[in-house]
């Protein structure tokens, strides 16, 4: 692994793992109540250079599941551009993270007074109204 991508990538072993987004102050919270080791891995600006599409971060269980994280106060229809941009770019790139299989979540603000928390257990990715 490059050093550019190293500096990318966080490797946590925490109950909750958290991905924010100061831009549109949008969260999402992973539950990972076995603490198993999750990558945790900024996309956007890191991983993938500046000015180029992309989504925020890739959450990454090795071995179970890689969930590409687009945290959006707007515009859903581009969203989901960054996220299939990203699973180009992952493919293209020879960039390896975990399984290698992919699954996109958008997340939405859609509280006017402040942001929307979105819990998912690691282990099984689909996001939970929290």
């Amino acid at each position: 692994m490059a050093d550019s991508e190293a500096r990318c990538i966080e490797s946590l072993r925490h109950t909750k793992i958290k991905v924010h987004d100061k831009g549109t102050n949008v969260s999402a919270v992973f539950l990972n109540p076995d603490k198993r080791i999750v990558e945790r891995i900024r996309v956007d600006g890191c991983l993938v250079p500046a000015r180029q599409t992309a989504a925020d971060f890739l959450v990454s269980m090795p071995g179970t599941v890689d969930v590409i994280v687009e945290l959006k106060g707007t515009d859903l229809r581009k969203a989901f551009e960054q996220v299939e941009a990203t699973i180009d770019f992952l493919g293209n790139s020879g960039f390896v993270v975990g399984s290698g299989r992919y699954r996109g979540v958008v997340w939405q603000n859609i509280c006017h007074a402040g942001s929307r928390v979105v819990r998912g257990d690691i282990g099984h990715p689909e996001p939970l109204a929290g």
